[in-house]
């Protein structure tokens, strides 16, 4: 009879030893390949979201949603809005972008805590990098996630061009995509038609909050693009960095969402003002007016699809 043969106590460290080297090799490896995954998945959903542009736009006559409709439209209300009436019956209304196209693009408009679970599993909230921005706002949450800050905004500037705004030139709150008495932005509805540079204006982008709203840049190039005001861990903007006024340069862009390089640090501070950490990799998903999606890789590049010209040198 042959005697069967044990692993050694030595064979068996090595056996152990060879698989966790493995380990150590293709897990950054795995890590990349989810990442851009979701990469891919974030710009198909980003093209359904641009669809759905299009297809409010054929509905009403070439016109595009806002990005904050409160009503009533006359600027001369008071007292308390809600996104969601049912719940707070009484109250005024505000509409969000989201709800405007999203009975074109998914099965659920995101109007309320009622169908926000189901608008979570649609291309409205379709980026697996965005976990949701903390916020503890009545009626405007669930579970501490805001419930119309979904990763995506959209480009409150649609209107710029090469000549307007100026730059330096503060950018009027009557030309913003956006009806707001609330924050003074009684701004206008704007038509696919009236919009110049299809394939070169960003219409929705990976964003810290609903509205894409950059600052014009008076001076120093890209490095004069400070950091966003708002991270997905604070439960509102800070008292420094204002939606009507914010610093120079400022941008809602996540700048970070598929970087391969993620700065611990999103901004840095020098003499009061905030800046982008260059230690990080850009990498921020985008959807054009014509339709097409992409990644954005550098600050640049990003200033410039939303304002039609280069930061100042």
């Amino acid at each position: 009879m042959r005697k069967s043969r044990a692993f050694t106590l030595v064979e068996l460290l090595v056996v152990i030893g060879i698989i966790a080297l493995l380990i150590s090799i293709l897990l950054p490896a795995l890590s990349k390949a989810r990442k851009q995954a979701n990469t891919a998945r974030c710009l198909s959903n980003l093209r359904q979201v641009g669809m759905g542009f299009q297809f409010y736009a054929n509905d009403y006559k070439g016109a595009l949603p806002v990005t904050k409709q409160e009503l009533p439209d006359n600027g001369g209300w008071t007292g308390t809005y809600a996104t969601d009436k049912a719940q707070f019956p009484g109250t005024k209304e505000r509409v969000y972008w989201q709800q405007q196209v999203g009975q074109y693009i998914a099965r659920a408009q995101q109007v309320s805590t009622v169908d926000f679970s189901e608008a979570q599993n649609t291309v409205l909230w379709g980026c697996n990098e965005w976990e949701g921005r903390k916020s503890n706002a009545a009626g405007g949450s669930v579970g501490g996630v805001s419930i119309y800050d979904n990763g995506y905004g959209l480009n409150g500037n649609i209107g710029a061009t090469v000549d307007f705004p100026a730059m330096g030139a503060a950018w009027p709150h009557s030309r913003a995509l956006m009806r707001s008495p609330e924050q003074n932005f009684v701004g206008k509805h704007y038509k696919m038609t009236n919009i110049s540079s299809h394939a070169e204006r960003v219409l929705v982008g990976d964003s810290m909050l609903w509205v894409l709203y950059n600052r014009t840049i008076t001076s120093g190039g890209i490095d004069a693009h400070p950091g966003g005001y708002v991270t997905a861990d604070a439960g509102q903007p800070g008292s420094t960095f204002t939606l009507n006024n914010g610093q120079q340069g400022m941008s809602d862009f996540d700048f970070y969402r598929h970087s391969a390089k993620r700065p611990a640090t999103w901004y840095v501070g020098n003499g009061g003002a905030h800046f982008w950490n260059k230690e990080g990799t850009v990498a921020t998903n985008a959807v054009f007016c014509d339709g097409h999606a992409e990644t954005l890789t550098g600050f640049d590049q990003v200033y410039r699809a939303v304002w039609m010209k280069n930061p100042a040198p």
